[in-house]
């Protein structure tokens, strides 16, 4: 684990970065791209992540359950995302026109496997599926219960969108109710597992826009 501080044209940020053989996750927690550090924080964590050498993103979040079937305290990797967040950067693209990039599965898919196999290592009752539901505010979860979120928090977006946009991988660890449990165990665990080359949708999201002329190779110019 190595801090190391970058600074993005949306302002400086502090990462976590993890080096596995040659490659790098990022891991966040709840500071580093929260947005009551100012508006364009998350910008500023998923570009600095890419900056870094990173090609891949774990964000640790705080969640609460909606679904009473889950666990009342322990670790939930959600399959799906409702985004209930309003007016913040969900783009790193505005104004680009390179076309709707798709979010069907809003998460890395070789992540998600990987993770969801630590956590039940760590902790049997771990919850391998679920709705996250993205809020603004603690207030709105029954607002989430509505539509369809087993949980939700204050993280996720618009990291996970961010993260696409650039060609990161992504994936929450949520910590469920208020007796935290550990997460050191379970990023040793994940990172063991994840394999050096990614043959996920996220390594190449922007191929589209490629193969249409509409980006280079640098993403830098991309944004």
């Amino acid at each position: 684990m190595r801090h190391e501080q970058v600074r993005t044209p949306f302002g400086p940020i502090a990462l976590d970065v993890r080096q596995t053989g040659a490659t790098r996750t990022v891991v966040m927690r709840e500071g580093d791209a929260d947005r009551t550090a100012g508006p364009q924080a998350a910008r500023a964590a998923v570009y600095g992540a890419k900056l870094l050498g990173g090609t891949r993103i774990l964000e640790i979040v705080a969640a609460r359950r909606v679904d009473r079937l889950l666990p009342e305290h322990g670790y939930a990797v959600p399959h799906d995302l409702v985004d209930l967040t309003h007016g913040h950067y969900l783009t790193f693209f505005e104004g680009k026109g390179y076309g709707f990039l798709p979010q069907q599965m809003p998460f890395c898919s070789e992540m998600r496997v990987t993770l969801t196999a630590a956590t039940r290592e760590v902790d049997a009752t771990s919850a391998g599926r679920g709705v996250f539901g993205a809020l603004d505010r603690w207030e709105d979860l029954a607002e989430a219960s509505q539509w369809g979120a087993h949980l939700a928090g204050l993280g996720v977006s618009p990291t996970a969108f961010l993260a696409r946009e650039i060609e990161l991988c992504y994936v929450p660890l949520c910590l469920i109710g208020d007796r935290v449990p550990p997460t050191d165990e379970v990023i040793g665990k994940m990172l063991e597992r994840l394999p050096a080359e990614r043959h996920c949708v996220c390594a190449t999201a922007m191929q589209p826009a490629r193969a249409r002329g509409l980006v280079g190779d640098d993403w830098r110019e991309w944004v």
